[in-house]
């Protein structure tokens, strides 16, 4: 109980920043701002009309942004291709924004070959590793994994035994996420267009909607002054509270100090049968300082404490 008191009150106390204004914006239309890093067979593309696709304008109302795929042609590797701010450091409590839509290969629900790809973001990035790296949540399309949301300390999965996420299960059959996630089937357009855009994704998957993913970070959660004494980094999509990194689960530790991601990345040794469907969207992008962190990194400890007593 006295660890416990002391902890809580660690977290209590730790300082603040000088919280306002916005650390960095993109609407994703230029890529002169950002640095990316790639595997050999990816590609990707800044200020792309979605809506050639049949794609409805994002949450802000914007109909362009960065278009990201992998594995196109090569089926012998992992491919993953990561987009980061260039130059950008950010430490202490922040929180990182954006909009995401990921498109699959038919038909649905099962999808076509190759079908299962990945989308997400995350805090820490080194800066130029080419693929997964610091606290990270990615997410799959079309439910074609037996994980199809996971959290990673750069290339560690952690799985749901790990304690570290706050749904039911991370495979999209699980309750919470099928729940909170309803079947989506193709924009119009690719169904008209594409033979194989048929059906509808199965409960809880990512595809065929724009999402939104906040992710609320500090890097020194003890207030200790040791950046990574206790880095922790809450993941949430569309409100829902999908789990969170900290450093002192055991394992691997992660650098919440650093730059900030978004990546695409195909896990598999597999290519679509179409790769003109199999794409991941990025827009409206955001990194602020946040008041809001502190009670939210806050009630996160006093989770993970409940958790562990």
């Amino acid at each position: 109980m006295k660890g416990t008191i002391l902890m809580v009150a660690g977290l209590v106390c730790m300082p603040t920043l000088a919280f306002g204004g916005v650390l960095f914006s993109s609407d994703m239309d230029s890529g002169a701002a950002w640095t990316v890093n790639a595997t050999g067979d990816t590609a990707h593309q800044f200020g792309w009309d979605f809506t050639a696709m049949g794609i409805p304008a994002s949450p802000g109302g914007s109909t362009t942004g960065l278009r990201l795929a992998a594995n196109i042609l090569d089926p012998a590797t992992v491919e993953e291709i990561v987009a980061t701010p260039t130059g950008f450091t950010v430490s202490g409590q922040y929180v990182i924004e954006f909009d995401f839509w990921i498109n699959a290969n038919g038909p649905f629900p099962g999808g076509g070959t190759g079908s299962t790809e990945f989308i997400g973001g995350g805090a820490g990035y080194d800066g130029t590793t080419p693929g997964r790296n610091g606290a990270l949540l990615l997410i799959d399309g079309e439910g074609g994994s037996s994980r199809d949301w996971r959290l990673y300390k750069n290339t560690g999965e952690q799985f749901i035994e790990s304690g570290q996420y706050d749904i039911d299960s991370n495979n999209n059959s699980g309750v919470d996420l099928s729940n909170y996630f309803p079947p989506q089937g193709p924009p119009l357009y690719q169904q008209e267009n594409y033979t194989q855009q048929t059906g509808e994704t199965a409960a809880g998957c990512g595809g065929f909607a724009w999402h939104h993913m906040v992710i609320t970070v500090d890097s020194d959660a003890l207030g200790s002054g040791i950046t990574d004494d206790l880095g922790i980094a809450n993941f949430t999509v569309d409100g829902l509270s999908i789990g969170t990194i900290d450093n002192s689960n055991g394992g691997t530790v992660v650098s919440m100090v650093g730059n900030v991601e978004v990546i695409y990345a195909d896990l598999f040794s597999s290519v679509s049968d179409n790769p003109d469907l199999s794409f991941g969207v990025i827009d409206n992008f955001v990194v602020t300082p946040e008041p809001a962190s502190l009670s939210l990194i806050v009630l996160g400890g006093l989770a993970l404490l409940r958790r562990r007593g």
